[in-house]
């Protein structure tokens, strides 16, 4: 029916506006919990991989003076060969340094030549050409009379680590905070967004960004890994990067599990909502029928119903209601066609087998017993 069909919809809509809106909330908080807790180990691996390659460069320089102490050769052999791709030994730093297979010569600034001095290492980030810049480093080495210094170039293996041993996903990138000249990108990285975060003050050590490489959506968080206390260089900034849909994968899960439990959800709502109609209407439906029967006159109609609610009430009360019209309508019926019968004769003898037939209409559920005697006690009528 009708009324059937608006209550179903109230029902529907009912359940689907709560519920589509838990949903959109429920993933939207997840997706923001993922992002956030994604940018959080995105930092943590920035900072792990930039402590661990600042400790390699520590041990770079004391790996340097420890060959050296054990009496390494001037020329570069005896040091260890895992860790430099070249070495150097020279007498002074106020001469430009030829290296070997460069073209350049490397020259000293006085802040570096001042750190040397007072035996502290000096680390340079310098192109020579090749794929990514070579990192220098000029470390002291004997007594401060006869100091000699080492000049190597630290293999890119020992110092960025192998790739094997990083993060599922994560790529990392090392840039030189003021030239923006990266150390070691093997991947994409977010240019503009490094060099604006470089051009900024220092809020924090760890900064998150979002970006697009190629219409892919990415996550990066970078650590500023300071250098200046411990080689005189700029900071370098490590950016962790990672695809934006690898750090959503447990919210594909989620999805997957969320709606087929929505969609249940919404069968049961359809199944009650359903079963609350039909037992609610179809009541209705059977007074509605009976109320069109009682207009053509049919008093004898019946709801049947078993209900004890307010429904079940509602039948009984109709059926007293029909039964007490029935009464009154066979009465007035009754009445009439006695009084035609009296108008239409005046033999009484006529008229009384038509009162004694509707008596029983007149009188009902009552044992009643009449006899018709004329004036000789002869039976008329009983």
């Amino acid at each position: 029916s009708r009324v059937a069909r608006r209550v179903f919809a109230l029902f529907v809509l009912s359940a689907l506006v709560p519920l589509g809106l838990m949903a959109l909330l429920t993933v939207t908080y997840v997706r923001d919990t993922l992002i956030e807790q994604g940018e959080q180990r995105l930092a943590a691996n920035a900072k792990a991989y930039g402590m661990a390659v600042f400790g390699r460069l520590l041990d770079a320089a004391e790996r340097v003076q420890h060959d050296a102490a054990w009496g390494a050769a001037p020329t570069g052999e005896g040091y260890s060969p895992q860790l430099f791709r070249s070495i150097t030994i020279v007498s002074s730093a106020a001469r430009p340094i030829r290296l070997p297979g460069r073209a350049d010569d490397v020259v000293l600034t006085g802040v570096e030549r001042a750190r040397l001095d007072r035996a502290q290492p000096v680390l340079r980030l310098e192109t020579n050409g090749d794929t990514e810049p070579a990192v220098t480093m000029i470390v002291p080495l004997g007594p401060d009379e006869s100091r000699r210094l080492a000049v190597v170039e630290l293999k890119g293996d020992y110092l960025w680590g192998d790739r094997d041993w990083w993060p599922a996903a994560v790529e990392f990138c090392v840039i030189e905070r003021r030239s923006q000249l990266p150390a070691h990108c093997p991947g994409p990285w977010p240019r503009e967004e490094v060099r604006r975060a470089a051009g900024e003050p220092k809020r924090s050590a760890t900064q998150s960004i979002a970006w697009d490489d190629s219409g892919t959506r990415m996550r990066s968080a970078m650590w500023a890994q300071f250098l200046r206390a411990e080689f005189g260089a700029d900071d370098w900034m490590v950016v962790a990067t990672q695809p934006e849909a690898d750090l959503l994968k447990p919210a594909v899960a989620f999805r997957s599990m969320f709606m087929p439990a929505a969609l249940l959800a919404l069968l049961v709502v359809v199944w009650l909502s359903l079963r609350l109609i039909r037992s609610t209407l179809t009541p209705l439906e059977g007074l509605t029928r009976a109320t069109r029967r009682v207009i053509a006159h049919d008093f004898d109609t019946r709801v049947e119903t078993a209900r004890d609610d307010e429904f079940g009430e509602l039948a009984h009360a109709f059926n007293a209601m029909t039964g007490r019209i029935g009464q009154q309508f066979r009465t007035l019926n009754t009445l009439a066609e006695i009084d035609r019968a009296i108008l239409s004769s005046r033999d009484v003898e006529q008229v009384v087998p038509t009162v004694l037939r509707h008596m029983g209409t007149l009188i009902p559920a009552t044992a009643v017993g009449v006899m018709l005697l004329d004036h000789d006690n002869r039976l008329l009528a009983r």
